[in-house]
C-alpha cells in the first residue's frame, strides 16, 4: 500500500488518512472510539475517498462505517475491485450505493480520480 500512497502523492493528491499506514486504536477497545472520530475527520476533509478491495480472505473492519460516512457527507468515493459481486466481502449493502464509481483496477481508479 505504501507504494500507491506514494503514486497518489507522486500525482499531486493529498491524502487526508492513509489507513495501511496509521491504523491506530483499532485493536484497542479504548481507543476505538477516537479511531471512528478521526476517520470522519479524515473523510470529511476529503474530495474522494478511495477504496481498494484486493483480497476476499482480509475482513475491511471499517469498510462499512468509512464508505457510509462518504456518503453521508456526501464525498466522491471510488472503489476498486476485481473481487465478484458474490465474494463475501463485496455482498455489503454499502458498497451497492449508487453513487459509488466501481471499477476493476487501480489503474482505472486513477483515472476515474483525474476526470
Amino acid at each position: 500500500m505504501r507504494d500507491i500512497y506514494q503514486m497518489l502523492r507522486t500525482r499531486g493528491w493529498h491524502i487526508t488518512r492513509a489507513w495501511a499506514e496509521d491504523v491506530t486504536g483499532i485493536d484497542d477497545e479504548d481507543n476505538l472510539a477516537a479511531e471512528a472520530a478521526r476517520v470522519v475527520g479524515a473523510i470529511a476533509a476529503a474530495d474522494v475517498l478511495l477504496v481498494l478491495v484486493k483480497n476476499p480472505e482480509y475482513a475491511y473492519r471499517g469498510l462499512t462505517y468509512e464508505v457510509g460516512v462518504a456518503i453521508c457527507l456526501g464525498v466522491r468515493i471510488v472503489l476498486a475491485t476485481a473481487l465478484p459481486s458474490t465474494c463475501y466481502t463485496m455482498e455489503n449493502m454499502a458498497l451497492a450505493h449508487p453513487s459509488i464509481a466501481r471499477v476493476d483496477t487501480l489503474h482505472a481508479a486513477l483515472e476515474a480520480l483525474e476526470d
